[in-house]
C-alpha cells in the first residue's frame, strides 16, 4: 500500500528505496497497452504509473491510464500543475521529481513527441526526502492485462550527502494484493537500473 499526499491509502506495485536525503528521482518507460482482464467490468478503471519522493509529504508524478469496460484506453500525464500531455501506446515517457527552492519540481515528458508538462509545488518547510519509489497505483479489486518496464531508473542523493546516483537495487518490493490475499501483480528489479511490473 502507498500513502498518498492527502493521507489516503492507495494499492500500489512498486520498488521503494529508503536512504537519507534524496533530491531527485527519475525513470523512463515505454507506454504499455494495458487492458481490462474482464471486459464485463461495468465502470472505468484507472491506473497511474510514475515516480515519487517521500519527503515531508509524498510527491508522486505520473502518467495515468483511463481503462474503459470495452477495452479502449486513454493515456494522459499530469504534473503537480497543468498542462496535460497526451500519450499513445509505445510512446516513451520520462518522469522526474526534483527538490528545488523549498519545494518540488515535477516533470512529465513525452520523448516521442517532444512535449512536456512541468509544475512546481511549494513546501512550508525545507524538504527532507528519505525514500524514492517507482511503480504503479491501481485498484485491488480489478485485474488487468499488461506490464510496464522502468529503465534509466535512479535516485540522487543531495549535495550534502555526495550527490551520488543510485539505482533500485536493494529496494523494497510491493505488489497490489486483493483483500483476500491474492497477488494481482509481480514486481521485479531486473538490473541495476530497471524494474519490471506485470499483471498476473
Amino acid at each position: 500500500m502507498c500513502i498518498t499526499r492527502d493521507l489516503t491509502i492507495q494499492p500500489c506495485a512498486s520498488s521503494y528505496l529508503q536512504s537519507t536525503n534524496y533530491d531527485l528521482v527519475t525513470s523512463n518507460f515505454v507506454i504499455p497497452e494495458f487492458r481490462p482482464a474482464n471486459l464485463t467490468a461495468d465502470s472505468v478503471q484507472y491506473l497511474n504509473a510514475g515516480v515519487g519522493l517521500q519527503c515531508t509529504i509524498r510527491i508522486f508524478v505520473f502518467v495515468g491510464f483511463s481503462i474503459n469496460p470495452n477495452g479502449t484506453v486513454q493515456v494522459f500525464a499530469q504534473a503537480p500543475i497543468p498542462p496535460v500531455v497526451s500519450f499513445n501506446a509505445r510512446d516513451i515517457a520520462r518522469i522526474t521529481v526534483e527538490v528545488s527552492d523549498n519545494g518540488y519540481n515535477g516533470t512529465v515528458e513525452n520523448l516521442t513527441t517532444g512535449r512536456a508538462a512541468k509544475g512546481y509545488m511549494p513546501s512550508v518547510i525545507p524538504p527532507v526526502c528519505t525514500a524514492a519509489s517507482w511503480g504503479i497505483e491501481g485498484p485491488n479489486s480489478q485485474s488487468f492485462v499488461g506490464s510496464i518496464n522502468f529503465y534509466n531508473t535512479f535516485a540522487r542523493h543531495d549535495r550534502k550527502h555526495g550527490g551520488l546516483e543510485v539505482g533500485p537495487r536493494g529496494a523494497t518490493i510491493q505488489n497490489i494484493v486483493t483483500p483476500n490475499g491474492t497477488h494481482l501483480t509481480s514486481t521485479n528489479i531486473t538490473s541495476a537500473s530497471e524494474i519490471a511490473i506485470s499483471y498476473l
